[in-house]
């Protein structure tokens, strides 16, 4: 599919990334990284990047973002040994009935189970 997201009038915006993500880019050589269908990036702080190139280079990981303020709150629900373990998260605003299986990149496929009370998604893990 095809996303729109807006940008300020000044071409800046702030995006979510993995914890993970960001320290890998902290370690690298060149703190040069991808964020996936948009733009490469030279990080400056560990707050701050400026677009090197719209189009891909060679030397830039590819990592997944969202739009700071388009994120909506998420819990995801896995087994762990013989509990159900909670991992807080983000996803992107979408139009899923409960019910609906899902692909979550980078983790695997849940069934989206509708809002909770205070308006967390709640999905719950199926498999990789």
């Amino acid at each position: 599919g095809v996303r729109s997201w807006p940008l300020e009038s000044s071409g800046a915006f702030s995006a979510l990334i993995e914890a993970a993500d960001l320290q890998k880019i902290i370690e690298s050589e060149q703190h040069l990284t991808r964020l996936k269908d948009l733009t490469d990036l030279s990080l400056q702080t560990p707050t701050t990047a400026v677009a090197t190139s719209v189009q891909k280079t060679g030397a830039s990981n590819i990592i997944h973002w969202l739009p700071q303020g388009l994120a909506q709150k998420a819990l995801l629900l896995t087994p762990k040994g013989e509990r159900v373990q909670e991992i807080a998260a983000y996803v992107e605003p979408h139009q899923h009935a409960a019910g609906t299986v899902i692909q979550l990149e980078r983790v695997g496929f849940a069934t989206y189970e509708g809002l909770s009370e205070d308006g967390v998604q709640i999905f719950v893990f199926l498999h990789n």
